[in-house]
Parts: C-alpha cells; structure tokens; sequence
C-alpha cells in the first residue's frame, strides 16, 4: 500500500510545474517514505509481542493448574513473579534504540567536553 502510494506521488512529483504543490508533495513523499522504512521493525515488534501473548497464555494456564492441583498455593506471589519476569523482557528493539541514544548523548557530550578542555588548554597557553 505504501510503495502504491509513493509510485502515486513519485507521479505527481513528474507532473507537478507549480513550485508550491512540489514542495507540498515532495514533503508528503519524505513522510510516506519514512513510514515504510519503519515497516520491518513495526512488524518484528508485532511478532514479538504475538510470541509473548501466547507465552503468557500458557503461563497462566500452568498457574491455573496449579493453583486447581494444590489451593493452598500463593497465587499473588505467582502472579508477581510472572510480571517481573514479563517485565525483564522489555522490547529488545525499543531497549535497543534507548541505549544507542544514550551511547550518542554521552558519546556527543565526551566529545563536547574533550573539545572545551582542549580549547581551555589552547587558551591557558
């Protein structure tokens, strides 16, 4: 659908003379092409979050059986422990971009205060 619709205004970009509606499809253009550059990763994401619906199904049918087998069991304590572990498998992809922004901060920042120094350095002499 996206690769129809950015053939669609690759042709009006071949059409278009008045320099106002180039602009306006061209940016129209950058945003469609945007989107479909994020596709394969919404689409990992999906699969991702598919496989942990169904691991938290069966999860929860095997705490069921447990607490049908033995009714003295801590159900809260069980429940606790599956959300910590649901926790600790936080989106790899998300977690992934957040600590290369972080390693670009700090990396940009190191590279600011290198900078500084040495123009202090340069200054002192």
């Amino acid at each position: 659908m996206l690769d129809r619709q950015l053939a669609a205004l690759d042709r009006q970009l071949a059409d278009a003379a008045d320099g106002d509606l180039r602009v306006a499809v061209a940016e129209r253009r950058q945003i469609l092409a945007h989107q479909r550059a994020r596709a394969p990763r919404l689409e990992a994401t999906l699969q991702l979050f598919r496989t942990r619906a169904g691991a938290m199904v069966q999860q929860l049918r095997n705490l069921h059986a447990q607490v049908l087998a033995d009714p003295g069991i801590e159900v809260t304590s069980a429940l606790d422990a599956l959300l910590d572990q649901q926790e600790a498998l936080t989106d790899p992809l998300g977690a992934a971009a957040a600590d290369h922004v972080v390693e670009d901060f700090v990396r940009r920042r190191g590279d600011r205060r290198e900078a500084e120094s040495s123009g202090s350095s340069v200054r002192k002499a």
